[in-house]
C-alpha cells in the first residue's frame, strides 16, 4: 500500500519535478520544516545533491528559506506556488506550440498510414482530440460506460452543427437510456447488444479502432488503438461501422426534423442517404448541395438541385441519390463508387418543405 510520502511524490513527479525534487518537497511539506541535512536524510537524497535540488525549489516558487545558521526550509502555500508553476508551464506550452506550428507551417503536414497509441490515458486523450478536430461527421460506437468519458465533446459537437452517429453497446440499460436520451438531442443514437471494439470514423480523413477493454482507469502502457488515415483503410472502416455495426443496431432516440431548421452538412454518404429518405418518404421537397468527384477523371464537381429519388439496395451495399439540376439528373454515388455518376464527397441538405 502506498505511503502518504510516496502518493504525494508521484503526483509531484506527474506535475514535472524531478525524483529529488519531488522527495524533498515531500519531506519539508511533512515534517513542516527541516534543515538541509535532515530533509537529505529523511528523503534519501545525498547530501553532496541536498543543496542543488533545494536551491531549484527555491527558484520555482515552492519553497522558501530562513537565514540563520543553519538554514530551515519550509513550503510556501501551495494554492500560490502550483497556481504560478501551472501558469510557467502553460507560458512554455504556447511558446513551444508556437514554434512548432511555424515548423509544421512550412509545408503541408503529411497524413496517412497506420499510427499506434499506446496506453489507455493516451488512447483516451486521443479520442477526445479526434472529436474535438472532427468538421462535419462523427460516426462514433463504444460500450456505455466509455460514453461517459466523452459525453461533453460529444454535445459540444452536436451543438456546433456536427452530424452524429451514434452506437452504444449496452451494459447498463439505464445508462444506456440516459445516455441515449442526452445525445439523442443534437445526435441519431442506436443501442447495440453485444459489444465489439471501439470504432471512431471522423469525417473522410481519420479513424481509430481498440478493443474496448482496455479502456481502464489503470493506463498500462502495453495497451494501444490504432488510428487509422490511410484512405483504402478508411472506407474498410467507414463499411465496417456502416454494415456491421449502424444498420444491425437498435433505434434509441433522434428527432431528426428539429435538426433541420438550418442545413446540415454530411461528409459519410449512407447517412445522408438515410436522413434524406426519412423526409422523401413523408412526401416533403428536399434540395441538396453535393461537392463531388467524377469517377472516371477524379475531377471535382458541385452540383446543387432538388432530390428526386433515394436508393438504398435491399443487402444496404448499394446508397445513391438522385439530384434534378435545370434539366438533368445526376446520380450520387458513395466512397468509391463506379456505377454513378459522380462520388459525393460533401452533401448539404437544406430543410425540407
Amino acid at each position: 500500500m502506498e505511503t502518504l510520502f510516496s502518493r504525494l511524490v508521484k503526483s509531484l513527479m506527474q506535475l514535472g519535478l524531478r525524483n529529488y525534487e519531488a522527495r524533498a518537497y515531500a519531506t519539508i511539506a511533512i515534517f513542516r520544516e527541516a534543515t538541509a541535512p535532515n530533509i537529505a536524510e529523511r528523503s534519501g537524497i545525498p547530501t553532496s545533491k541536498i543543496y542543488s535540488v533545494l536551491k531549484s525549489l527555491e527558484e520555482r516558487g515552492l519553497i522558501e528559506c530562513q537565514n540563520g545558521r543553519p538554514k530551515i526550509y519550509r513550503i510556501t502555500d501551495p494554492d500560490y506556488s502550483f497556481s504560478n508553476l501551472i501558469k510557467v508551464y502553460e507560458e512554455k506550452k504556447n511558446s513551444i506550440v508556437k514554434l512548432l506550428n511555424e515548423i509544421t507551417g512550412l509545408e503541408e503536414q503529411i497524413h496517412g498510414g497506420v499510427w499506434v497509441v499506446r496506453g489507455a490515458r493516451n488512447v483516451i486523450r486521443k479520442i477526445k482530440e479526434l472529436l474535438k478536430h472532427a468538421e462535419t461527421c462523427i460516426a462514433f460506437a463504444a460500450p456505455d460506460f466509455l460514453y461517459k468519458k466523452f459525453i461533453q465533446d460529444l454535445i459540444e459537437a452536436g451543438r456546433n452543427g456536427k452530424t452524429l452517429s451514434l452506437v452504444i453497446y449496452e451494459t447498463d440499460r439505464d445508462l444506456t437510456e440516459n445516455l441515449a436520451s442526452i445525445l439523442g438531442r443534437y445526435s441519431k443514437v442506436k443501442r447495440r447488444f453485444i459489444p465489439t471494439v471501439v470504432t471512431i470514423l471522423i469525417d473522410r480523413k481519420v479513424g481509430l479502432s481498440s478493443y474496448y477493454s482496455i479502456l481502464n482507469e489503470k493506463g498500462e502502457t502495453h495497451l494501444y488503438a490504432i488510428v487509422i488515415e490511410e484512405e483504402s483503410l478508411l472506407r474498410l472502416l467507414n463499411d465496417f461501422f456502416h454494415l456491421a455495426l449502424w444498420i444491425t443496431s437498435e433505434e434509441l432516440r433522434f428527432n431528426l426534423a428539429t435538426r433541420f431548421r438550418k442545413p446540415q452538412s454530411y461528409t459519410h454518404f449512407w447517412r445522408v442517404v438515410e436522413d434524406a429518405k426519412y423526409f422523401i418518404d413523408k412526401g416533403l421537397t428536399l434540395k441538396a448541395s453535393v461537392e463531388g468527384r467524377l469517377p472516371k477523371t477524379g475531377e471535382i464537381t458541385v452540383v446543387e438541385g432538388k432530390i428526386t429519388d433515394v436508393n438504398i439496395d435491399y443487402n444496404w451495399l448499394k446508397y445513391s441519390l438522385t439530384i434534378s439540376s435545370g434539366r438533368k439528373k445526376y446520380e450520387i454515388g458513395g466512397w468509391g463508387c463506379v456505377v454513378e455518376e459522380i462520388e459525393g464527397l460533401k452533401v448539404v441538405l437544406h430543410p425540407p418543405k
